[in-house]
């Protein structure tokens, strides 16, 4: 790292550019770490990025949604990214009222 003056703010930055290589190695370190810290948790947020991209990789049939939320919903997460992404599923159904009430029903909303 080194020191940058920009308008008389300080800023970090690193001095040499990053390879796609060198950022993987550390994404994949971050990831290793989280494993080792809690595993339970990061296989349940990592089922949660596997139901998401059944539906995101191509253009999604009904029935690949319905797959995706039957997944959703067998699995042990009682947390707000389980209810945004079974909200998300149901508006990619253009199930636009089912998917705002999820949401409402837990106090949650959207940014957009």
């Amino acid at each position: 790292m080194c020191q940058v003056d920009i308008l008389d703010n300080v800023l970090p930055v690193l001095d040499t550019p990053w390879s796609y290589q060198r950022i993987e190695q550390v994404n994949s370190s971050i990831v290793e770490s989280l494993k080792k810290l809690n595993n339970s948790e990061f296989d349940k947020y990592s089922n949660l990025i596997k139901i998401l991209s059944n539906v995101l990789q191509k253009e999604p049939t009904i029935d690949d949604i319905n797959k995706s939320i039957d997944m959703l919903e067998n699995l042990n997460i009682d947390a707000n990214p389980k209810i945004h992404l079974y909200s998300f599923l149901l508006a990619m159904k253009e199930e636009w009222v089912m998917a705002e009430n999820v949401l409402n029903d837990s106090k949650l909303t959207i940014h957009i």
